[in-house]
C-alpha cells in the first residue's frame, strides 16, 4: 500500500510503524513438514513501504469513480467484515488535490529535498522482484500502478492508472478503464502494458515474492482496447484483488522495452535475462512522478521530476537526494543540522518506538510523532532445513520460551501486541484473554496468579512475569536433546547491520539464554544478508515484515504458503493449503473465522 511522507520546512514528522511486536517462531506439529515462523500483529491495512509524497488520490465526485472502502479492523469478538467492491462508471476522475485551497491559490512547488533511507537498501529496481518493503522507497515513485490508497484518506482505495473499474454480474471479470498516461521515452502506456505486467507478476520466473500475492485470485487478463482491459478471476469477487493491486510491488512495467531489446519471453532464459535487465536503474523507463537520475549502490540515489507524468501539477518537488545512514547517531545529527529533512525506511527512519519517543521529547515543537496502528511485525525465523532447527522439539522450545512481552516493552516501549499466528485483536484471532492462556503467551503476577490482560501498563519483571510453566516446558525440551546451562546450544543469529537491528538482536540473545541457547550475532548489510537467507545459510534470523494487507489471505500468502515473501525456505503443509483455499472462498463469515482459527491452532501446535 502506498502512504505519504509528512513534511514541512524545518518540520519533520516521523511515522513509525510502531506497535511492531516481537514474533514467535512456530514449531511444527508435523515431523515431515516443519513449521515456519508464527507471525505478528499489524491491525490496519497499511503496507510497510512509504511511497512518494507527490502521488495524489482520487475522490468520488458526482458521476466519478467510487472509491472502494476498507473496513476498520474488528476486535476478536467481532465477526469479519466483508470488503465492499467498487462499481463506478467510466467518467474522468477529479483529483482531490485540485480541490485543496493551497492548489487553487497557486501553491509553489519545486526544490530538491535532502533525505535518508536509513540502513535500507533498494534490493531490486524491478518492483515485481522486490522483497524488502523499505526498498520500494526508490522504485515506487518511478512507476505507476492500477490502484492506490488515498493519501488524504488512507482507508480509501482509489484509482491510480485506473480511471474506473467494475465487476461483472457473476463476479468473475473485472473491467478496468485507464487514464491516458505516457512512458518517459514518449511511448503511450496502454492496456497491453497492464496485461503484460499482471501476467508477469504471477510468473514464477524469476521469483516475485510479493507481486505473486495476486496468484490465488488472478486467472488471466485480456486487452479490449488501448485504454480498457478485463481481468478474469479464479473465484467470484475475490476480496483482496483490488487491494493487492494498490501495493507498491504491483507496478505496471513497459511491454515495449523487452520487445525492443529482443528478449524471448517464451522461455525461462529470456525471462531471467529480462529480470537482470530490469535491475539496472539506467534501463528504467518510467511512468511515475519521478525518474532515476543517479544510483550509487549501497550509498545513495537521486530522483528527479518526470515532465511526462500524467497527473496535472504533479509532482510538487523537483526531486530528492536520498543517502544511506545505518548509524542512528549520525542520522539524528543530520536532522539537527538540517543536512536532511526527511527519511524513508519503513516509515520510521529505522527507529524503534523508544527512540522515536526520545526524539519527540528532545525536539519539542519541531517534531511530531504520528503513531500508526500496527502495520508490521518483528519475527524470528528458524531454518528448518538444516540442524539444529530441523528438530521439532528445539523449534517448540524457542516458540514457548520466548518472553514476548518483555521484548515488546524493551524494544517498542510497550506499544503493540504479542505476535499470534494471525493478527491479534481482530476477527482472525481469539480474544486476548484466550490468547493469554496459550503456552508461550502466559504470564503471572507476583503471587503466581494468571494474568489475562497484560496490556494495562504492568512491567515485566516487576509487576508480572513469564509463566514459570512455559520456561520449564522450553527447558525440558532442550534438556531432552542434551542441552542445559552447562551445555548450551550454539547458534548464529542473522541481524540487520542497523543500530536498531543490532539492539533488537542483543535482546534476543539475552532472552534465549534462559532456555539454554547461546547466540552469536552476525550483523550484515541487507543485500548480503538476504542473499545468504535465500540460500538457506542461516540458523535463525531476526527480521521485520510489513504487512501487504491486514487480512487473513495476506498472512497465508506471505508467511505460510510456498514462495511467500517471508517463507524463504518454501515450507509447505497440505492442511494449511486446504484451509487457505477454504477460508478465502467461504461466504459465511462465521465459518471463515473458524477456518482461520483452525489454521492458527495448527501453526501453534
Amino acid at each position: 500500500m502506498s502512504k505519504g511522507w509528512l513534511l514541512r520546512h524545518k518540520f519533520l514528522a516521523f511515522v513509525p510503524l510502531a506497535l511492531v511486536l516481537i514474533v514467535a517462531t512456530a514449531c511444527g506439529g508435523d515431523d515431515a513438514t516443519p513449521e515456519p515462523t508464527a507471525m505478528m500483529e499489524p491491525t490496519t491495512a497499511m503496507e510497510e513501504e512509504p511511497t512518494a509524497v507527490m502521488e495524489d488520490a482520487t475522490t468520488a465526485a458526482v458521476g466519478a469513480p467510487t472509491a472502494t472502502p476498507v473496513p476498520e479492523p474488528t476486535r476478536a469478538d467481532d465477526t469479519p467484515t466483508p470488503v465492499a467492491t467498487a462499481t463506478p462508471v467510466p467518467i474522468e476522475t477529479v483529483y482531490d488535490y485540485m480541490m485543496q485551497p493551497w492548489f487553487k491559490d497557486g501553491m509553489q512547488g519545486g526544490g530538491i529535498i535532502p533525505m535518508t533511507h536509513g540502513a535500507c537498501h533498494v534490493d531490486y529496481w524491478d518492483p515485481h522482484q522486490s522483497t524488502i518493503a523499505c526498498g520500494s522507497a526508490g522504485f515506487s515513485p518511478v512507476f505507476s500502478q492500477i490502484m492506490m490508497w488515498n493519501h488524504t484518506n488512507p482507508s480509501e482505495l482509489v484509482g491510480d492508472l485506473a480511471q474506473a473499474w467494475s465487476w461483472s454480474d457473476d463476479g468473475m471479470q473485472l473491467t478496468i478503464n485507464l487514464h491516458e498516461a505516457m512512458w518517459s521515452d514518449g511511448e503511450s502506456l496502454n492496456a497491453d502494458d497492464v496485461v503484460f505486467s499482471l501476467d508477469r507478476m504471477v510468473d514464477p520466473v524469476p521469483p516475485k515474492p510479493r507481486a505473486q500475492s495476486i496468484n490465488p485470485y488472478y486467472e488471466s487478463s485480456e486487452v479490449i482496447d488501448d485504454r480498457t482491459l478485463v481481468i478474469n478471476t479464479k473465484v467470484p469477487n475475490p476480496p483482496g484483488l483490488l487491494q493487492y493491486l494498490a501495493l507498491d510491488y504491483m507496478k505496471i512495467m513497459p511491454k515495449h522495452i523487452p520487445e525492443a531489446e529482443g528478449f524471448d519471453l517464451t522461455g525461462e532464459e529470456g525471462k531471467r535475462a529480462l529480470g537482470e535487465f530490469n535491475l539496472i536503474p539506467e534501463n528504467i523507463v518510467a511512468s511515475g512522478p519521478f525518474l532515476v537520475d543517479e544510483y550509487i549502490r549501497g550509498e545513495s540515489y537521486r530522483l528527479i521530476r518526470n515532465p511526462n507524468y500524467f497527473k496535472e501539477g504533479l509532482p510538487y518537488l523537483d526531486g530528492f537526494n536520498s543517502i544511506k545512514m545505518a548509524d542512528r547517531t549520525a542520522m539524528i545529527a543530520a536532522f539537527d543540522t538540517e543536512a536532511i529533512y526527511m527519511c524513508n525506511q519503513s516509515g520510521a527512519c529505522g527507529l524503534d518506538a523508544k527512540a522515536a519517543i526520545e526524539l519527540e521529547e528532545r525536539w519539542t515543537g519541531k517534531v511530531n510523532i504520528h503513531w500508526l496502528p500496527p502495520s508490521a511485525f518483528d519475527h524470528l525465523l528458524l531454518n528448518f532445513t538444516r540442524p539444529p532447527f530441523d528438530n521439532e522439539d528445539l523449534r517448540k522450545a524457542v516458540y514457548i520460551g520466548q518472553d514476548r512481552l518483555w521484548m515488546l516493552q524493551k524494544e517498542q516501549a510497550g506499544r503493540g501486541r504479542l505476535g499470534t499466528p494471525f493478527y491479534p485483536e481482530t476477527w482472525m484471532t481469539p480474544s486476548n484473554d484466550v490468547v493469554a492462556t496459550w503456552p508461550g503467551f502466559r504470564y503471572v503476577d507476583n503471587d503466581g496468579n494468571p494474568v489475562l490482560d497484560y496490556y494495562q501498563g504492568q512491567e515485566v519483571g516487576v509487576d508480572i512475569h513469564k509463566d514459570p510453566r512455559d520456561i520449564q516446558m522450553a527447558q525440558d525440551l532442550m534438556k531432552k536433546h542434551g542441552y542445559d546451562e552447562n551445555n548450551m546450544l550454539k547458534i548464529e543469529l542473522s541481524c540487520s547491520a542497523s543500530t536498531s537491528g543490532r539492539e533488537s538482536c542483543s535482546l534476543d540473545k539475552q532472552m534465549l539464554e534462559s532456555i539454554y541457547i547461546d547466540v552469536e550475532i552476525v550483523a550484515q548489510e541487507s543485500s548480503a544478508r538476504f542473499a545468504d537467507i535465500r540460500a538457506g545459510k542461516y540458523d535463525m534470523m531476526e527480521n521485520t515484515h510489513g504487512a501487504n494487507l491486514i487480512s487473513a489471505d495476506d498472512v497465508f500468502i506471505a508467511v505460510y504458503l510456498p514462495k511467500g515473501a517471508k517463507n524463504f525456505q518454501d515450507w509447505d503443509h497440505p492442511e494449511i493449503q486446504r484451509l487457505f483455499q477454504a477460508q478465502f472462498q467461504e461466504p459465511d463469515i462465521a465459518k471463515r473465522q473458524q477456518l482461520v482459527w483452525e489454521a492458527g491452532d495448527l501453526i501453534r501446535s
